[in-house]
């Protein structure tokens, strides 16, 4: 049996990935709602809740409740979130620069869902957002940016060509796009009552697409021989540098009993996104010639190359969802509970249910102080902080919320938030 060295074994490895990850070395990614603060601190649990120009990115109907009427306008907002679906900063801390045993090798191994190691990350931007009693609207920058590696790669890191003689990397995953979003709600208040009423709402938005690109296929593999090692891969991945799309979403909200207010949307419940400037598949391909100790030190061990064909225009679709949410207060507390449902698995929706609750106390009437949790749905479990400024007209809001662990030295993510407006 033959024997990588280990700085060749790294070489190997460090090559493949590097060819797998060019594409997405400057994406950026869409995490629907990420930029609200006071949302975030609520753990997401913002669906009743969200009046004004917020209302847009949960359930435009809110807009027709009547203690949505006066004005407000969003200077900025961002959010930004990243997380992976098996190691903490704990795990972080513990193997980094230390020497590994077969446990701590296993262990890691372990970590890792059969599909692969995921990492995400999504940024959202808004600005110059505003409403005027039942009408709003807001502009902003989202995407998405989701990579998954098989488990084969890093089993070969740990244990080597010896244990690990074959390599597959045919399930290599990834897709990441960038849209900027213009969107006019309006809600409009059917009935009232006594102790209640009821709105319909809807929101239109433009949808310009900045950038696309697709994973369509990737094989690859490494096999140790007895005499030499051979290596081979190749990727094609269709991308885009601009487009323009559409979308639209409709809810209906109530409130009833004076203090309870039940919300419901479908958001993205008809879109699509035609990507037709500069439209490629580019076809990447490497090949390791077989590397033994009589070829190790020849200058041509590993050729790559790479072929660019144009192509015609296509179409993506952003994932539709839907939210319901119930809210109540009393004095100077305020309590959500959200449910969401993708009809989709994609890295911002998920068929499995997601359900957030949160809160928002007011002891100090111009300090709100924020708290809540999310569990299920595509980000799995998160738990956030927050608080707010509320200075007359101005307010400003920051958050903060771990993945799958209320101490950071558990978190598998992390999300951020801030954001600065006025209301009158």
């Amino acid at each position: 049996m033959f024997y990588i060295k280990s700085k060749n074994r790294k070489f190997l490895i460090a090559l493949t990935i590097a060819v797998l990850l060019i594409p997405f070395c400057y994406s950026y990614a869409y995490s629907g709602d990420l930029s609200d603060a006071r949302s975030l601190g609520m753990g997401g649990a913002f669906t009743a809740v969200a009046r004004n120009y917020r209302s847009l990115s949960y359930n435009p109907a809110n807009l027709g409740l009547r203690d949505n009427y006066g004005s407000s306008l969003e200077m900025f907002s961002i959010g930004v979130d990243i997380n992976n679906n098996s190691f903490s900063y704990g795990d972080y801390n513990k193997y980094s620069g230390a020497y590994l045993t077969d446990e701590d090798k296993k262990d890691i191994i372990d970590n890792i869902p059969s599909e692969g190691l995921s990492v995400d990350l999504s940024l959202e931007a808004r600005a110059i957002s505003f409403s005027v009693n039942s009408f709003a609207f807001s502009t902003g920058a989202e995407g998405i940016s989701d990579f998954t590696l098989p488990k084969d790669p890093l089993e070969l890191i740990l244990y080597g060509n010896a244990i690990m003689p074959n390599l597959d990397l045919s399930t290599t995953k990834g897709e990441a796009y960038g849209v900027g979003d213009i969107a006019f709600g309006y809600g409009y208040p059917v009935i009232e009552w006594e102790d209640g009423e009821f709105s319909v709402g809807g929101t239109l938005h433009y949808l310009k697409g900045f950038l696309y690109e697709k994973i369509v296929q990737a094989d690859g593999y490494a096999e140790t021989g007895d005499t030499a090692i051979t290596a081979a891969g190749n990727m094609i991945v269709k991308s885009a540098m601009g487009g323009s799309g559409y979308s639209f979403d409709l809810g209906v909200a109530t409130r009833f009993k004076t203090d309870y207010v039940f919300s419901f949307s479908i958001t993205n419940l008809y879109n699509k996104i035609n990507w037709k400037d500069k439209t490629e598949l580019t076809y990447f391909d490497f090949e390791l010639n077989p590397l033994n100790a009589n070829s190790i030190d020849n200058d041509s061990i590993a050729t790559s190359s790479d072929t660019t064909i144009t192509t015609e225009a296509f179409g993506s679709k952003r994932p539709a969802y839907i939210k319901m949410g119930l809210s109540s207060s009393y004095k100077n507390i305020l309590w959500d509970l959200d449910y969401q449902q993708g009809f989709s698995n994609t890295p911002i929706t998920s068929t499995t249910p997601q359900l957030s609750t949160g809160i928002e106390y007011r002891g100090i009437n111009w300090l709100p102080l924020r708290s809540g949790i999310s569990l299920g749905g595509p980000r799995g479990s998160y738990y956030a902080v927050g608080f707010g400024l509320d200075l007359g007209p101005y307010n400003f809001d920051l958050a903060i919320a771990n993945k799958n662990s209320v101490l950071p030295s558990g978190s598998k993510g992390i999300c951020f938030a801030i954001s600065s407006y006025f209301e009158f």
